[in-house]
């Protein structure tokens, strides 16, 4: 009896050193673990901070080149100033050279406007001055076409356009194909001796979306007419108004 006594303790004091043991070993294990999640947790915020000093250093980079850039334009606006022969201050033309046309390409559009109260409202009126100058050219074309397409002997009568039969005429559709599609490439100001602002306002028109526009308003009044013809005569006023339309800008003083 004392030997089977002796037998079960024995073998309870092996069972406990051994769940001591896997105890010990659950103790390193999750020690280790949570060693390792510490460095994980470091690496991440250490990559975090990594990513804001690059994207700081970026920004401070972006504000130093757009600095610069204002210098330039200032240096730029600087030289572009002449003393006059009686000693009064004059500026160059802004936005000419973007005002005149490519050919093929697109029309320009150049407004200048003078003695408005402030920036706003100098680059408002230049920018309606600027669409306007196209416009009223391209209203002339319009109305051109629509004559010599008239003219034309092979273009029978039940497909000739007049322009009194179209709603609102050529002024109206013209100018509403030219502000749909007229786009702002230039825009600068300044101010005169007295202070007032002065507004300087460049826009271009491509040829293919000003022939969309017209194509479309005429397709709108329902227009019966042999669309090819009509616009190869177009095409023969859009070459004819680049010519006319740089002369008339070379005009300005811009030396």
């Amino acid at each position: 009896m004392k030997r089977s006594f002796l037998k079960i303790v024995m073998m309870a004091m092996i069972a406990g050193v051994i769940v001591m043991s896997c105890g010990g070993s659950k103790q390193v294990s999750n020690s280790q673990s949570s060693d390792l999640d510490r460095e994980i947790e470091q690496k991440k915020k250490q990559m975090e901070l990594d990513d804001i000093n690059a994207e700081a250093e970026i920004k401070k980079k972006r504000r130093e080149m757009e600095l610069k850039d204002i210098e330039n334009e200032v240096a730029q606006r600087e030289q572009n100033t002449q003393k006059m022969v009686k000693g009064e201050q004059r500026t160059l033309i802004f936005c000419l050279k973007e005002a005149i046309d490519k050919p093929g390409e697109y029309m320009g559009g150049l407004g200048v406007v003078d003695a408005r109260p402030d920036r706003t409202r100098a680059i408002l009126d230049a920018n309606r001055a600027a669409v306007s100058d196209i416009a009223t050219r391209y209203i002339g074309m319009i109305k051109n076409a629509i004559e010599d397409y008239n003219k034309d002997v092979n273009v029978p009568s039940g497909k000739k356009m007049y322009e009194s039969s179209l709603e609102g005429g050529a002024a109206t559709i013209g100018t509403k194909v030219i502000d749909k599609y007229a786009n702002v490439i230039c825009r600068e100001v300044a101010q005169d001796a007295t202070g007032g602002w002065i507004g300087y306002v460049a826009v271009h028109v491509f040829l293919e979306d000003a022939k969309k526009g017209l194509a479309e308003e005429l397709e709108v009044r329902k227009v019966d007419y042999d669309k090819k013809k009509f616009f190869d005569k177009m095409d023969v006023e859009l070459k004819a108004d680049e010519e006319k339309h740089k002369t008339e800008l070379a005009k300005f003083d811009i030396q």
